[in-house]
């Protein structure tokens, strides 16, 4: 266990991969001035193999090398370990290697020559992240431990209590004998029986106590407390009622004392834990995590929460307690339906933990910040939510992080459109050249009739006017603003078919596309749309052209549903595997195939659909049939609000 946080991060392990050996020598006196264990490979293959054997914190590695090339090596860690993280160097600014790099879920990015601090700062700002982890998790595990220890010790004590009343085992009381309460308790009874009392410890033969003893009595019965002391019972003559009697009171004193002695450990023992729960709580107090407990009432008023809360909302602990501010109005106002929904689903199923979704919160200062929520639904005997513990913790820098990878998967697709388009005006312009030529030259010959002049002009002019709209259809496409605004989805559709045009062309793909309301009017964000289903058809596109298949299908339906619309693209490319469909959607998820339907294009899209849109994605397989013919393809559903 590392003492403090810069410990931690000195003692990470780091794989350094490459096979060039002036760059290995040069990453390795980088990486050595700031930390402990480095290991070395010279190849992906023994990359790969160092990574299994020591499974290091953070791998850097190029990507030409001979053997296994880092790409193809970083797929396989990652398959092995969604979670690793991977800084990728090259000299290669390809976009077809970024593309790569972003599909297998590749940590950071870094261009060659190296720069040292560059290198350092990002190997720094990922072991922050890991020990930031590792201590939520270990602080997550701690508090689940008390409160263990702590119901283990309550059944304890219940059992104890129903039990003690007929325990004749022997008992140690030597700690818990309360000398005056016996003394008063003996004199009772003494005077009661008219007998006398001694106890003393038989090993040492100290008298402890000695009541109403009297030289003409002798002892009639000795009777053992416990292993060091015996009680003797002095009279002038024996009794069975004194004897029976006095062995009643025994059993009471002894279980009295054994009530004590085990209340006052647990006493010491729930002390000991609560100590432990400040440390743990003080653990929230000090770090960047937030700790909540909020009551399950309609404002999800507060119980507790750390004061770490102003860090990130800048609102005081006593702001929320005192009921000044209300958690659930720091939610920002297009997330709040959501996460009140994952509530009540979070409560209503078997399982006591749930996690949200990311989600926005408004600080005091009116920033807004993305948070991530683990929450635990405490219930009542009768399984009734009563309240709710959990922590928030700040990722506004990763989803700036998930932003700039997102716009680089868009500058690809940008790069990818750009030569659809060169393609797609070749054959106007070639007729628009063609035309204005041929005009000459009937001139020239005194053969241009004015039929011809006008039938002429019209498809140069009918040209020129497609070459515009696809200019104003790309220029719309890659305008950053996000703006709401009502548009008929024909219209967002056919934008979208003139842009991959082209392609469909170039790759031999039949798109059919049925409408059941051409004038159905959306009120949403037509350019997200657009590149949500520019990553579909790419996701198609790329399962179709690695299969045989001769014929290419993608269908696009779209029809009401209610007060939304629902938007299907279905392909005829084989499905998508099942044991990767509940994962299809979460960043970098990846497996070797990218025509699988894995990567950031559908987090994307998801990302834009469901948090940006207030809609949702499902994805499923499908089998159908399409000119008496059978095929098997991929399904994804869009359902949106028409407002």
């Amino acid at each position: 266990m590392y003492s403090s946080k810069e410990e931690y991060i000195k003692n990470i392990k780091i794989l350094l991969v490459e096979d060039e050996v002036n760059t290995l020598q040069l990453l390795q006196r980088i990486v050595k001035v700031h930390f402990k264990n480095t290991i070395i490979a010279v190849d992906g293959e023994d990359g790969y193999n160092k990574y299994k054997e020591f499974s290091p914190d953070i791998i850097i590695t190029d990507i030409r090398m001979p053997n296994l090339d880092g790409l193809k090596m970083s797929g396989k860690i990652k398959k092995d370990n969604p979670n690793a993280k991977i800084i990728v160097m090259t000299a290669h600014k390809d976009l077809e290697y970024i593309q790569k790099a972003l599909d297998i879920g590749i940590t950071r990015y870094i261009s060659k020559p190296l720069k040292s601090m560059v290198l350092f700062d990002y190997i720094q700002t990922i072991a922050t992240n890991l020990y930031n982890q590792h201590i939520l998790e270990k602080k997550s595990d701690e508090l689940d431990e008390v409160y263990k220890e702590l119901h283990l010790l309550q059944k304890e004590n219940k059992k104890l209590n129903e039990i003690l009343t007929t325990s004749k085992s022997s008992f140690h009381i030597d700690e818990t004998l309360d000398t005056q309460y016996l003394t008063k308790l003996f004199e009772t009874l003494a005077r009661l029986t008219q007998s006398g009392l001694k106890l003393q410890n038989h090993k040492t033969k100290e008298i402890i106590l000695s009541i109403n003893t009297k030289k003409e009595q002798h002892t009639i019965k000795s009777i053992q407390i416990d292993e060091n002391y015996t009680l003797d019972i002095l009279a002038k003559e024996h009794t069975e009622d004194i004897e029976i009697f006095f062995k009643d009171i025994i059993t009471i004193i002894r279980n009295k004392q054994k009530l004590r002695y085990v209340n006052n450990l647990l006493e010491d023992k729930i002390n000991q834990k609560i100590e432990e729960q400040h440390i743990l709580l003080s653990l929230f107090e000090k770090g960047e995590s937030v700790l909540f407990k909020w009551n399950n009432d309609e404002h999800w008023s507060v119980a507790y929460v750390s004061s770490s809360v102003k860090k990130i909302l800048g609102y005081e602990a006593e702001d929320f307690l005192s009921g000044k501010i209300q958690y659930r109005d720091c939610i920002h106002k297009d997330d709040i339906h959501r996460v009140e929904r994952e509530v009540i689903e979070g409560s209503s199923s078997n399982k006591d933990f749930f996690k949200h979704k990311p989600y926005r919160i408004v600080t005091k200062d009116n920033d807004i910040k993305w948070i991530v929520d683990y929450t635990v639904s405490i219930k009542d005997d009768n399984d009734k939510v009563t309240y709710f513990v959990g922590y928030i913790h700040d990722i506004t820098e990763e989803k700036l992080k998930d932003k700039m990878l997102t716009e680089q998967l868009k500058l690809a697709s940008m790069g990818e459109m750009i030569g659809n388009i060169s393609h797609q005006w070749r054959q106007p312009l070639s007729v628009i050249s063609t035309g204005a030529t041929g005009l000459l030259m009937q001139k020239e010959y005194g053969i241009l009739t004015d039929e011809m002049l006008e039938k002429t002009c019209n498809a140069i002019n009918t040209n020129a006017q497609y070459l515009s709209k696809t200019i104003d259809d790309f220029r719309n496409f890659i305008k950053d603003d996000r703006k709401k605004e009502k548009f008929t989805i024909k219209d967002n559709i056919d934008t979208f078919i003139n842009l991959i045009d082209s392609s469909i062309k170039s790759n031999e793909i039949n798109l059919m596309v049925n409408i059941k309301d051409e004038n159905l009017m959306l009120d949403a964000y037509p350019n997200e749309l657009i590149q949500c289903y520019m990553n579909l058809y790419n996701n198609s596109k790329d399962a179709l052209n690695e299969l045989e298949e001769p014929e290419k299908l993608i269908f696009i339906d779209i029809y009401t549903k209610g007060n939304k619309v629902v938007i299907e693209f279905k392909d005829n490319a084989g499905g998508i595997p099942e044991y990767i469909l509940p994962k299809i959607f979460e960043p970098y998820f990846t497996t070797k195939h990218k025509s699988q339907g894995t990567g950031l294009g559908l987090h994307m899209t998801y990302n834009l659909i469901v948090n940006g849109m207030r809609g949702s994605l499902k994805a499923t397989n499908i089998n159908y049939q399409y000119n008496k013919k059978h095929y098997i393809g991929a399904l994804f559903t869009i359902t949106i609000p028409i407002k």
